[in-house]
């Protein structure tokens, strides 16, 4: 019988992807493993190898190798995470790490105020207040394009290689037996993620949404949001925010500045 597991994780940024692949890869441990490979070639490496095999890829997926993932991979899964606290995780590293980095000091620093104000009274700037400061040219079409991402890849694979769906809060909750039934094998606890993926990490926990939206944010993103969670059961009706929204710097501008710094310092090493 044959017991070569070779399992790929789809999901958006910000979804938990690294979570998962990171506990994978230590149930596998001597599994070839691809992370976020964009060149097509890595399928071939992965169909050819004698043993286990662990892939991360994240949307948008290129054609080339989207339509070619099932015939490589025995074991599929599409992990989603709420789409409210994956608006809030991508506004804060894809800013600190992907935008802001390139921006004149000037400009970084009267963005973390404004981060710190949300810091200090919650209710006092809104979510989309800080997309539209963190970002370059941030509109509402951007999120509806996130949403697309999914709606996309999931329509455009083959039905004979179906992916299983997966839920970082289940994951986070321990809710793991279904999984290990569609892996067929034990996943490793939660563990650390070493150097080359601790970077991504922030809260490793869910529902920030709560203290980050303010019911101006609401009003906006719940018609938005709807069918994307009705779609992977989450409630969309289910807007609560909390009463004492709280805010830690070392999840918010903190955490902001220091991916600002590490990015800038990649790149001067990287510099010819």
């Amino acid at each position: 019988m044959d017991t070569t597991h070779k399992v790929v994780i789809v999901g958006h940024a910000r979804s938990g992807t690294s979570l998962l692949y990171g506990r994978l890869r230590a149930s596998l441990p001597d599994a070839c493993c691809f992370f976020e490979p964009s060149n097509p070639a890595f399928l071939q490496q992965a169909q050819e190898a004698p043993g286990h095999v662990v892939a991360k890829l994240l949307l948008p997926v290129a054609p080339g190798i989207a339509s070619r993932l099932g015939a490589v991979f025995s074991k599929r899964l599409f992990l989603v995470r709420d789409p409210r606290d994956v608006l809030v995780s991508a506004l804060l590293y894809v800013g600190g790490f992907e935008v802001m980095w390139r921006w004149e000091e000037t400009r970084v620093a009267k963005a973390l105020d404004l981060l710190r104000r949300k810091e200090e009274c919650p209710a006092a700037v809104g979510l989309l207040e800080l997309f539209a400061a963190l970002r370059e040219d941030f509109s509402l079409d951007h999120i509806e394009a996130s949403l697309r991402l999914i709606d996309d890849f999931l329509a455009g694979q083959d039905a004979r290689y179906p992916f299983a769906i997966v839920r970082y809060e289940d994951l986070l909750a321990g809710g793991v037996p279904e999984l290990e039934q569609a892996l067929g094998f034990a996943l490793a606890p939660q563990v650390l993620l070493g150097d080359d993926l601790g970077r991504v990490a922030r809260t490793g926990g869910s529902a920030s949404w709560r203290s980050w939206c303010t019911t101006s944010d609401v009003a906006i993103l719940q018609p938005m949001l709807g069918r994307t969670m009705r779609r992977f059961g989450y409630d969309p009706a289910e807007w609560r925010l909390e009463t004492c929204p709280s805010i830690p710097a070392h999840h918010a501008s903190a955490y902001v500045r220091r991916l600002i710094d590490e990015r800038r310092a990649m790149e001067r090493w990287a510099a010819p």
